[in-house]
Formats: structure tokens, C-alpha cells, sequence
């Protein structure tokens, strides 16, 4: 039986998104560079960095972070056409206060918009009133840089360990590896519930579900690769051995931190139920 661990503050977490607009390696056109302070009317208004408190950890690990490391990675996704992309330094600030925050999108941004610590975290020189993206964006952001750049993120934040000094470089020699559930959040599966939300869903699309439909028809109790959910088919059942969850479902995910301070230094998403 592995060792459970509990998932660290610095991890990132891996999702498999429903909603498809935006596939790994798809173009978009690049960020717009910065517009003067005077042309936006910041002029007379003062600066978060004169505001904000210096001892404060995400101003601190903002001072930490190489964030333009993030627009030479990522540059590769962008061309000169259609409507200009968010500032990479917002997206990337957006995905590591969602996930050290455990929000949705849509908290996240709300969330930002009321806190001026997050705003200066993502790059804003100034206090911003309106939400700095769609939550959508969010997903499409993530489909667009892919498991590759999900890494980098994670990366990043090991480099600014071994900078602040929470991580020794002598910890990275010994580690430890497990696998743990990254839990969905679906209603416990039965089929007959599964049914009516097929006829439901087949009301409203017929072609995307089909073949979900289908596959959830010839399925009995007994089958492998059961389909547990219609928004999220990559769910599987895992059991993990644990007293108080016999059994969970979501997607396995292997973990490898630091002995000494449980720093994680990878994750990665295991589909199925190796």
C-alpha cells in the first residue's frame, strides 16, 4: 500500500476539460504590449508597489519568479491574427492563485478583482476594477500550452523554492514518489441516474453525446472502463485502500516531493487506472 499523501501547496493541478474550444499547440494571436500609464489615466493614481505591504509572501514570491521565462515559452503559441491574447503573465499569475487557492475560474477572478495583492501578484502596476478575463479563458489558456506547459509552471515554482530558500539543493537528492486520487466532483454514479442525464443531454446535443450514450447503454455492473460521468468520461474508479474510501473517483496522479520539507518537484496525470 503507497504512502497518502496530502497534495502540496505547490502543485499543480491536472484537469481534463469538457469544453474543447482550444486544443495543445493551437495558434492564437500574441498578448498587446503594456499601454503607457497616462493613456490609461494612472497618472495621478498610485502605484500597488507603494501600497502594498513588501513583507507580504505574494509580493515576495512575485520578486521571486522569472516571469519572462513564461512569454519566451509560450510565444511559440501566438501569430499576428484575430483579437489580441491576455498578457501571459496575467494567465500564468491566474492558474497558480487558482490552484494554491483550490477556486474555480470564476472565483479566481472575482477573488482578483477584489484583492490587490493578487492584481500586483499578476503583474498590474496600478488597482484594476473589472475581472481580468473571462473564467473560459482560463480553459482555453490551459488547452492551448498543454501538459508541457503545466510542467514549466510547476517548474518555476521549484526555482523559486531553491531561491527563497524553502527548498535546499541538497533536499532534491532524496525524494519520494506516490500516487494519489485527484477527486471530481460528481455525484456518486449509478446508471439510472446516468440515464436520464443521457436523455437530457441528447435533447440538447445529440451529436457530441452519441457515442457516450452508446457506450453507457452496453455497459453492466461487471464492465471495464465503466463511464461514471457525462461531463467528465475520463473518471475512473480507483481504489486506493484507505479505511474511509474504499473507493474513489476521479483520475490517479503521481507526485514526487522532497523528503525533508514536502516540496513537490513533479506531478503527472495517470488516465485510466494504471
Amino acid at each position: 500500500m503507497g504512502m497518502d499523501f496530502r497534495r502540496p501547496a505547490n502543485a499543480i493541478k491536472y484537469r481534463n476539460c469538457a469544453a474543447p474550444p482550444c486544443k495543445s499547440g493551437v495558434f492564437a494571436i500574441g498578448p498587446k504590449p503594456p499601454t503607457p500609464a497616462a493613456a490609461n489615466g494612472y497618472l495621478y493614481r498610485s502605484r500597488l508597489e507603494n501600497l502594498l505591504d513588501h513583507r507580504h509572501e505574494l509580493y515576495r514570491l512575485a520578486g521571486l519568479i522569472e516571469w519572462e521565462q513564461f512569454g519566451r515559452e509560450f510565444g511559440r503559441f501566438y501569430r499576428p491574427l484575430g483579437r489580441p491574447a491576455k498578457l501571459t503573465r496575467l494567465m500564468v499569475g491566474l492558474s497558480y492563485l487558482k490552484h494554491v487557492f483550490d477556486l474555480s475560474g470564476e472565483a479566481v477572478c472575482a477573488r482578483w478583482r477584489e484583492n490587490p495583492y493578487w492584481q500586483f501578484f499578476c503583474g498590474c502596476e496600478y488597482f484594476q476594477h473589472e475581472l481580468p478575463c473571462d473564467p473560459s479563458s482560463l480553459t482555453r489558456w490551459r488547452r492551448r500550452i498543454g501538459p508541457a506547459g503545466m510542467e514549466k509552471l510547476l517548474a518555476a515554482t521549484v526555482q523559486a523554492g531553491l531561491k527563497s530558500g524553502t527548498v535546499k539543493p541538497s533536499s532534491l537528492k532524496r525524494v519520494s514518489i506516490d500516487t494519489t486520487v485527484q477527486p471530481k466532483a460528481i455525484a456518486h454514479p449509478t446508471d439510472s441516474r446516468l440515464y436520464l442525464k443521457a436523455i437530457q443531454a441528447l435533447a440538447g446535443q445529440f451529436s457530441p453525446m452519441l457515442g457516450l450514450v452508446e457506450r453507457l447503454l452496453a455497459q453492466h455492473r461487471t464492465s471495464k472502463n465503466k463511464l461514471y460521468s457525462l461531463h467528465a468520461p475520463e473518471v475512473v474508479c480507483i481504489a486506493k485502500g484507505k479505511a474511509d474510501k474504499p473507493y474513489e473517483f476521479g483520475c490517479k496522479v503521481a507526485l514526487a516531493v522532497t523528503n525533508r520539507e514536502g516540496f513537490a518537484l513533479a506531478a503527472k496525470a495517470l488516465p485510466g487506472n494504471p
